[in-house]
């Protein structure tokens, strides 16, 4: 028998070609929102849920823009426990922001065919921009 997991800190990541339409360099957009039109029912242990956004330095504007509607629209960002109890927007502890270098280019499994789009810059590398937002037990 596998035990239960009882994780208290839970993270869902949204990385750049995660995003709908990253391909053809369309405007962020985040589609969901817990309490608005998606069913998320986290674990009774979960104390802490992070929402990770990343996208790259071109879209970093827009990336600003979404975390600004989370924080505006708190209502709707609410990640409901199996209990019924919420994680809601920590206020009180900043938006934190990172930035990392990776890959141009994204090989296709399992021909080995690295992709390139005309949005990305030249060479090997660009930079990622993330943010990750943190909410708390209510």
């Amino acid at each position: 028998m596998v035990p239960l997991l009882q994780p208290k800190i839970v993270q869902l990541t949204i990385r750049y070609t995660d995003w709908w339409n990253w391909e053809n360099n369309q405007a962020l957009e985040l589609t969901f929102a817990p309490g608005r039109n998606a069913r998320a029912y986290l674990p009774n242990s979960c104390e802490k849920f992070l929402l990770e956004l990343e996208t790259t330095e071109l879209m970093k504007d827009q990336l600003k823009q979404q975390v600004q509607l989370i924080t505006r629209a708190k209502e709707h960002w609410k990640w409901p426990r199996m209990d019924g109890r919420c994680l809601v927007l920590d206020e009180e502890v900043p938006v934190k922001d990172w930035e990392w270098m990776g890959p141009t280019k994204f090989v296709e499994a399992p021909r080995g065919h690295a992709f390139t789009y005309a949005h990305h810059p030249s060479g090997d590398e660009m930079k990622y921009c993330v943010k990750i937002l943190t909410f708390k037990l209510s």
